[in-house]
């Protein structure tokens, strides 16, 4: 879409807002669609459609989130700039507008005293705390009520019509403050206050703001500096803690089915119960690889026996902090090519390489050994930075001079949410530590508590607040360990270094395709060996994946990279193996490790139709309920051409030769897949295509998704990393792209 709007001279923006006008799928963020302010600015029609969420463990937080508001100082700061800015304007002479400056004096005498309520909160250890309700209490003592609602948005509305249309003001003074304040008060009083409304989910909340804690005296805050020298900022938080909210608003568009599909949506019924919907089919697959391509150990010690336990308690014990060092410089000089170490925590992970930098007893430092191996790369704290880190991984990663490189990264950050490290970017993943949220976290302990409280929902499985708590924590750990196996012919090595994984009731929430794979290790020792075995293994002539099974065959050379970020592209073969290295005389040594093994390159392999037996199986379950009632397509001939110039023009410049036709390779795609990516049905725009004739079973579950009347199918779907589950709609929907950045 870029290049194309570069070619013709063309906003790609504007082009997109054109074609969603005949597209049949769109794709777009899905907090788009969650978030209320943003869905409001969409054109898409959703009633009738079928919305799909990939990578939908982030539903539950994106919901919650959408359904609350923080107004911080700054922001009530921000409002009353604008609005002394907006009275400059109307006491110019040359105004002749119909907003008066006794309008916005009131309107800024409202905020000043909001400020004034808020500060005069009494703050306990934790912040003010009180039920949903007191919102309308607070607002109450600034005369902002159900009555005066309307009066007070629609002075805020001409105000920032005001500095929008100010020639002086557009460059500098837009109202982005004001604007947040307006959407704010009508989320607060959109609904008429009853024993059904909403707060009833929700929790005021005052808190010091700690990104401003420096206090308000800077000169920037609204009152008299020598008023405030001893105030600090505080924030208004209105939180909900029912993410089902915000799926029952975008439930009442009338839209036809949802489907969720993740690798780590796992256990299904709590998900369920989050979201307060029903999903009536469910889905959770097993892996594609075979036993003999992933090696899953907990390490519950170092090599000199120190327990590994990442809890608060421990993570600042200097023998822990060396032992997990030690025990990674092993790891790297078995484990070939790429290998990601996450920790719970920047704090933990600025803590532990702070400390393994520092010289030991024996002279040199653990980050030293490690970087004999491998050369390094941190995960940085700013988003912006990121892409350089990516960048310089892949690079290191191919440099010969070393057996790989290691991304030392946190669960939850950018490297174990999205990233594909498929192949020789990630042989290894190891995991120091469980990255349960804060405990002391107002928003967490508020969370608990209010799932003990709650009472039951008909028909869903009951969620309590320690279940919640250690069900986030498992979350993060089962997306982080699916950076390691990215496609039926990969192979890999989870290291589970916390000897908490060896509790049952913690295994128990790792990824069900996992499980069967995890062997407890009690010694540094065997855990080493068991690693050395895996690779001896996989780098022998007799492993399935050198005799053409799991997957099909391989052949050895350097394996190319793929990565959203383009690093450059990798060329030659990998050098030799080297013979076996001696073990050092030092004891965090002795489990030195042969050579690494050669890197594979995957062939193209025919694809498996794994869609067909789940096809047939809620084909089966659902023949009697839903019935197909869409017609075929009419002939390509026979329909009617886009009447936008901007389809036509795309159309072009990307080739193709019938131009009344969008292109299939756009994200506004018009063919319609099943739910397995492996196969498709004919295309909608194209007259006949060589895909094979839809099955009775597929043609059901159409049905099913597409189906008229009331009922309105609900799916879950818990996909492995490696073959995720897709469905599409046939009905034509518009669309609406990002903002032009």
């Amino acid at each position: 879409m870029t290049e194309a709007g570069k070619q013709h001279q063309v906003c790609p923006y504007y082009l997109s807002r054109e074609l969603q006008n005949t597209a049949d799928v769109v794709f777009m963020p899905y907090n788009y669609l969650i978030d209320p302010e943003i869905r409001k600015t969409l054109t898409v029609p959703l009633e009738g459609s079928i919305l799909i969420f990939d990578e939908a463990h982030n539903l539950e937080s994106i919901c919650g989130d959408a359904a609350s508001f923080d107004l911080t100082a700054q922001d009530l700061a921000s409002c009353i700039k604008e609005i002394t800015h907006a009275l400059d304007i109307v006491q110019r002479p040359a105004y002749q507008g119909d907003m008066t400056a006794e309008d916005l004096a009131q309107l800024k005498a409202l905020l000043l005293m909001l400020e004034e309520v808020i500060d005069n909160k009494p703050l306990g250890m934790d912040g003010y705390t009180a039920d949903g309700r007191d919102i309308f209490k607070i607002f109450e003592q600034v005369k902002i009520t159900y009555d005066t609602k309307q009066l007070v948005t629609e002075i805020i509305e001409k105000t920032v019509q005001l500095l929008n249309d100010d020639n002086e003001s557009v460059a500098t003074h837009t109202a982005p403050s004001l604007d947040t304040l307006n959407n704010i008060l009508k989320f607060i009083f959109k609904r008429p206050l009853s024993d059904q409304h909403p707060s009833q989910y929700y929790k005021v909340h005052i808190h010091v703001d700690k990104n401003n804690r420096g206090g308000r005296n800077d000169g920037f805050f609204s009152r008299n500096k020598n008023n405030m020298s001893n105030k600090e900022p505080r924030t208004l938080s209105y939180w909900c803690f029912n993410p089902g909210v915000a799926m029952e608003e975008l439930a009442s568009y009338g839209v036809r089915s949802i489907i969720l599909t993740s690798g780590t949506l796992s256990p299904l019924d709590s998900f369920a119960y989050e979201l307060k919907t029903p999903f009536p089919i469910r889905l959770e697959n097993p892996h594609v690889i075979d036993p003999s391509q992933v090696c899953v150990s907990v390490v519950c010690r170092g090599p000199k026996n120190h327990a590994l336990n990442s809890a608060y308690k421990n993570r600042e014990i200097p023998e822990y902090k060396l032992d997990l060092g030690n025990a990674i410089v092993n790891f790297v000089r078995i484990v070939p090519d790429g290998v990601l170490v996450f920790f719970p925590s920047y704090a933990a992970l600025t803590s532990c390489i702070d400390s393994w930098k520092q010289p030991t007893s024996e002279g040199e430092s653990v980050w030293e050994r490690i970087s004999k191996r491998k050369q390094t790369v941190i995960e940085p704290r700013e988003g912006a930075l990121f892409p350089a880190a990516i960048d310089s991984f892949y690079q290191k990663l191919n440099d010969d001079a070393y057996t790989g490189a290691v991304f030392f990264a946190v669960c939850r950050g950018k490297v174990s949410e999205g990233l594909d490290f498929a192949d020789r970017n990630g042989r290894a993943v190891v995991i120091t530590g469980i990255p349960f949220p804060a405990l002391e976290d107002p928003k967490v302990k508020l969370k608990r508590d209010y799932l003990d409280k709650v009472p039951p929902v008909p028909g869903l499985k009951q969620l309590r607040g320690g279940e919640w708590y250690a069900q986030q924590a498992s979350r993060a750990v089962n997306q982080a360990i699916g950076r390691v196996i990215r496609h039926r012919r990969d192979y890999g090595a989870v290291l589970l270094c916390d000897e908490r994984f060896a509790e049952k009731r913690t295994r128990d929430q790792l990824s069900a395709w996992l499980r069967p794979y995890v062997q407890v290790y009690d010694t540094f020792g065997a855990s080493v060996g068991r690693l050395t075995q895996f690779f001896r293994a996989v780098d022998s002539p007799d492993h399935p994946l050198n005799q053409g099974g799991g997957g099909g065959d391989v052949k050895k050379g350097k394996v190319p990279i793929k990565t959203r970020y383009n690093p450059p592209a990798q060329t030659g073969s990998s050098s030799s193996s080297s013979s076996s290295t001696s073990a050092s005389s030092r004891d965090e040594d002795l489990y030195d490790a042969s050579r690494p093994p050669t890197a594979y390159t995957d062939k193209q392999a025919k694809k498996e139709d794994t869609s067909t037996r789940f096809l047939d199986r809620i084909a089966n379950a659902n023949s009697n309920a839903f019935k197909p009632h869409h017609p075929a397509p009419p002939p390509a001939s026979t329909r009617d051409p886009p009447k936008t110039l901007s389809a036509q023009l795309l159309s072009q410049t990307l080739g193709k030769r019938d131009s009344t036709s969008v292109p299939d390779s756009l994200s506004f795609s018009s063919s319609s897949s099943s739910l397995s990516s492996s196969s498709q049905s004919p295309s909608k725009r194209g007259g006949a295509s060589s895909a094979p004739t839809p099955s009775p079973a597929r043609n059901d579950i159409r049905a099913m998704l597409l189906g008229q009347g009331k009922a309105k199918p609900v799916a879950l779907f818990a996909d492995p990393t490696s073959t995720p589950s897709h469905a599409a709609a046939s009905t034509p929907q518009s669309a609406a792209s990002p903002k032009p950045q």
